[in-house]
């Protein structure tokens, strides 16, 4: 059920970094887990990088493809606290949708020296890495196909924002209608879309998506991506990338989650067919993942990664209550001054009437 032809949609607080050391030391990053050496770092061309004349490595470029609905929202905060929220590039595929569009993107990131990390909705087509002169490594999260379109519907659903939240609301689309309306044309197959070599801005390109676009999808998330991160697997795959990169504890809170979404069991036969149509090359796109991803966590001393999993998980759901604590009162006390600003101003007119009256009184008199 690939269409003819389509174009891609657009569709937590500081972390302090201290920790005490017995922590420091339980969680510190293991490059072992991914069996590489600690200098190790893999270039966006596929080779090692090159090492400083201090023997100290090359510290890659970090490119984050946030393909949506994967838990991007909540990763980007970790990254944020892992290289720090300045010179950060964000590229947003309304933006460079289109052959100028694309130019100023590629022209924006040779010009970004001094950048942390990029991150944004935008394709592996785009080849940002072949415009910056610095070495350069990829990182993004894939999903179950059919959840991930599943949850950009609902998503839909509650973003009033988005393009299609008007017409699905108005036309009353229930998720089979939704799949086979035109809003959904091209979002058909996206990881993989996400993932080929198609430019966004080739205008004479055969968008449909093909055996080829799985390909060539396959082969990049070889060659660029050092570690494959799954949303099904979050924590463990979290490990992994620090294991990899080298970052602190990667605590987090999540974010832009879809709730009240009815549970896939809970679907039509029909419906979930044509879901599994319209992301063939996806479900083996992601099939193949799910391979790689068992094969970095067959490589590791299962045990010892077990109980950092049990550790982080522990130290995370703590880490989240504090912070959903300081949510919490953050909140209320922006209530409190609200409801004190309002108070001060209707005193204000209270004595402000008063005041006026009795002056009204003594002049009558």
């Amino acid at each position: 059920m690939c269409r003819k032809a389509w174009r891609f949609k657009s569709s937590v607080p500081h972390y302090d970094r201290a920790s005490p050391q017995g922590l420091s030391d339980f969680f510190s990053a293991d490059h072992r887990l991914t069996g590489a050496s600690p200098g190790d770092r893999i270039s966006a061309r596929g080779g090692p990088v090159a090492r400083r004349s201090n023997n100290q490595p090359q510290r890659p470029l970090v490119i984050f493809l946030h393909i949506p609905k994967t838990g991007g929202t909540t990763f980007e905060a970790i990254l944020k606290r892992a290289y720090g929220e300045d010179n950060v590039l964000a590229f947003d595929l309304a933006a460079i949708n289109d052959a100028e569009g694309a130019r100023r993107a590629r022209q924006a990131a040779r010009a970004a020296r001094r950048c942390s990390f990029i991150r944004g909705h935008f394709p592996m087509g785009l080849r940002l890495h072949e415009s910056i002169a610095r070495p350069c490594t990829y990182i993004t999260w894939l999903r179950d196909p059919i959840e991930r379109m599943i949850s950009e519907y609902h998503f839909i659903l509650r973003y009033p924002p988005h393009p299609a939240h008007a017409p699905v609301h108005r036309d009353k689309m229930t998720l089979k209608d939704y799949l086979l309306s035109e809003w959904a044309a091209g979002t058909d197959n996206y990881m993989t879309r996400f993932l080929c070599n198609q430019a966004p801005d080739a205008r004479d390109a055969d968008w449909a998506c093909s055996p080829a676009m799985l390909a060539s999808a396959r082969a990049n998330l070889d060659r660029f991506f050092p570690v494959v991160a799954l949303m099904e697997h979050f924590d463990e795959s979290l490990l992994l990338l620090q294991s990899h990169f080298g970052w602190r504890l990667p605590l987090y809170v999540k974010e832009n989650v879809t709730h009240n979404r009815p549970p896939l069991a809970d679907l039509p036969g029909p419906t979930l067919q044509i879901l599994q149509d319209l992301n063939r090359y996806d479900l083996s796109l992601y099939a193949h993942a799910c391979g790689r991803f068992a094969g970095q966590l067959g490589a590791l001393d299962r045990d010892a990664f077990d109980r950092r999993l049990r550790g982080f998980r522990l130290l995370n759901r703590t880490y989240g209550r504090v912070r959903t604590g300081e949510q919490l009162y953050r909140e209320l006390a922006e209530r409190w001054h609200r409801s004190l600003n309002r108070y001060r101003a209707y005193e204000g007119k209270v004595r402000s009437t008063v005041k006026r009256a009795v002056l009204g009184l003594l002049n009558s008199k």
